[in-house]
């Protein structure tokens, strides 16, 4: 066997073509070379379409990375608003407590007085 043709594997970047016979250079050729001719397109498109999922595996994670980006900003706006609600529920609570302290004050003066108005009623 004579092979006077080296073959060539390209990488992603190289064109298909390039694995293609050259018709002057087939003049006894075997099934050898043109089996090696077959693989080397085969990997030269494995290769390529690898390069391409790889290449959009990586945008989408670019947007993936970005939306999580704008989406960590909505989280300010999220704590500001909570932070407000959290505030307005502690004014609640206190005055709350404020008014219940009031009421018991109250309750036991009117009682008091109550009871000092049956004496005198009896």
């Amino acid at each position: 066997m004579n092979i006077s043709t080296a073959i060539f594997v390209p990488d992603a970047s190289a064109e298909l073509s390039a694995c293609e016979p050259n018709p002057d250079r087939l003049e006894g050729t075997d099934a050898y070379l043109s089996a090696a001719l077959m693989i080397c397109k085969a990997l030269a498109v494995r290769n390529t379409s690898a390069n391409d999922e790889i290449a959009g595996d990586i945008d989408l994670l670019d947007k993936a990375i970005r939306e999580i980006e704008r989406q960590s900003g909505f989280l300010e706006e999220i704590k500001t608003s909570s932070s407000t609600i959290k505030n307005g529920a502690d004014k609640i609570l206190n005055r709350v407590e404020t008014m219940r302290a009031a009421f018991d004050k109250q309750i036991g003066a009117l009682d008091t007085q109550a009871s000092l108005l049956r004496k005198l009623v009896q």
